[in-house]
Formats: structure tokens, sequence, C-alpha cells
């Protein structure tokens, strides 16, 4: 299994919405100047190609347990490893389907975190979910709009998969529209991501100078 990182420049800009947008939720202001440095971010979002070496583990793990291989004691309990638990609802998972180029859907913030952590451990190169700022930062694409394309909603279209044109058949195989300017396929659309940050109902009062 392969994936592509995209390396993404540092720059600054304003992070949030302001509250003459149309759709502006509280959450997403007040609009204030963030700068970034340089990372990087997958090309596309996690697929199911990539997510279920991750959960494979439950039944390696379960096997461990079964043959009384690696046992957890109380001695050890400091150096036990978490694995992801069988899936509870496997139809609702998988909805639209398995294909291992659809995204990877339903797992909690936890879950993704120990994606993560484990994706480090096996490659030796550290993963991490991105913070708020670096996701909007990417998913502008170094624009100043309200999207990377303009802020004419009008063209979501073209450039992502949302309720209003997904036609009831959920996710779509990744990479299928247009990169931005970054090189990034669908920040926008198709399936929701996980960042590090909480959400907070009052949105970036706290970080207001």
């Amino acid at each position: 299994v392969t994936f592509e990182m995209i390396p993404i420049p540092g720059g600054e800009f304003l992070m949030g919405s302001p509250e003459s947008e149309r759709g502006h939720e509280a959450s997403e202001g007040p609009q204030i100047r963030v700068k970034t440095r340089p990372f990087w971010m997958q090309k596309n979002e996690v697929r199911w190609a990539e997510y279920k070496e991750y959960m494979g583990l439950y039944n390696v793990f379960k096997r461990f347990e079964s043959s009384n291989i690696r046992p957890v004691t109380e001695d050890k309990m400091i150096d036990a490893i978490t694995a992801p638990t069988e899936l509870y609802e496997p139809t609702f998972t998988y909805e639209f389907g398995e294909d291992p180029e659809l995204p990877a859907v339903s797992m909690t913030l936890y879950a993704a975190r120990q994606y993560s952590k484990w994706m480090s451990i096996t490659t030796g190169q550290q993963y991490r979910i991105p913070t708020e700022a670096e996701w909007e930062y990417a998913a502008r694409g170094g624009a100043q709009t309200a999207y990377d394309f303009g802020n004419d909603p009008a063209k979501l279209g073209d450039h992502a998969w949302f309720a209003g044109n997904s036609n009831d058949k959920g996710p779509r195989k990744v990479g299928q529209g247009p990169a931005n300017a970054f090189g990034l396929h669908d920040m926008l659309g198709n399936v929701g991501e996980w960042v590090q940050d909480e959400f907070k109902t009052d949105g970036y009062a706290a970080l207001k100078e």
C-alpha cells in the first residue's frame, strides 16, 4: 500500500470567515491572522487501502490472546498497546461500499490519532493529525477567498462532492476532482476530516489579540 505526501509551504492567512460571508457561523470567527510553518499533508483523504491495514491489528492481537502470546500482566501493563476493535456496525460503515480507493470513514478522533501513531512506528516517519489552522491553510491552497477557487458557491459542484451533487451515492473514490493549488484533493466535501483542535462554539475568541 502506498500513498503520497505533499509538501505545504509555510505562510500567513486570515483564519475563519467574516460575519458578512454567506453561511457564516459563530464558530468560524472572529477571524485571526495565523502564520504556519511548512508541513506535509497526504495528497488524498486516507483510504480504506491504508486504514484496513491498521484495522487488521485487531485479529493479530486476538490471536496473541488466544495463544497466550505476550499476555498483558500487571508488571507489563505500562507497555500494553491498544488496537482497533472490530466495527460495531459494518453495514453503517460500509453503507457505500469498501472499495480500497474510497475514503475511510466512521473512525473516532482517538482512532485517527492512534492510526497516525501506528503509521509513525511502522514506517519510521512521523505522522500526525493536522491542526485546524494547518488544515484550513492547506484547504485554501494559498487563496485569500472563501474557497480555494474563489468566492462563488455556485461553482462548488465543479470542485467537490457534497449533498447537493452526490445523488445520495455517498463519498466518491479519492482524487476524482481537481486538486487545489497545493496539489491536494478532496479538501472540500466528500467526507469529514479530523483535526487536533477542540471545537468551540465561540470559535477563536480566546485567540483573538
